[in-house]
């Protein structure tokens, strides 16, 4: 079924190199009920299921992409240059910043969505108020809400800081 994918657990949102994982979606809400309300209308408009979104919010989940980001959940060879090739191509510098809106009070919605199906996901989730909202397709990166990030003054490109977002 469109806009489903299957065996992403409900912690599944960050891949073993310590970064967003492919085909997911991830965006940002100032506020969980923001988050949750496009979570709703994901899945009734979208057949969007429930085990294909994820909520973030708070310390711990902040931490959780900071420490994955650094260390990732494997040691081994393949895990390490995987996570040196991401570092290179901005997902851990994306993690590190979506660490930095759950460390303001901001919640992160992640969907598990396959290219093809995330055109109207954007469209619902900017009109629930969702902004910074990216792709990770596993093989590149897309900015997916610029006049939003714009609005609020963050930097669309990938570079951007997280010092970026606390206005320092």
């Amino acid at each position: 079924m469109p806009g489903q994918r299957q065996g992403h657990g409900h912690k599944d949102h960050i891949d073993d190199a310590g970064t967003p994982r492919a085909h997911t979606l991830y965006a940002v809400f100032d506020t969980q009920d923001g988050a949750r309300e496009a979570e709703r209308a994901l899945k009734d408009t979208h057949k969007q299921n429930e085990s294909g979104t994820h909520v973030l919010r708070g310390e711990k989940e902040a931490q959780r992409l900071r420490q994955e980001n650094q260390t990732g959940r494997g040691g081994n060879l393949l895990t390490k240059l995987e996570r040196a090739v991401k570092r290179l191509g901005g997902e851990t510098r994306l993690a590190e910043r979506y660490a930095a809106h759950l460390e303001l009070g901001r919640t992160v919605l992640v969907v598990d969505v396959d290219h093809e199906d995330i055109d109207g996901l954007v469209d619902s989730l900017t009109s629930h108020g969702a902004y910074d909202v990216v792709y990770f397709s596993g093989g590149s990166i897309e900015h997916l809400s610029p006049a939003e990030n714009a609005a609020r003054g963050i930097p669309t490109e990938d570079m951007a800081s997280s010092e970026e977002l606390k206005g320092e």
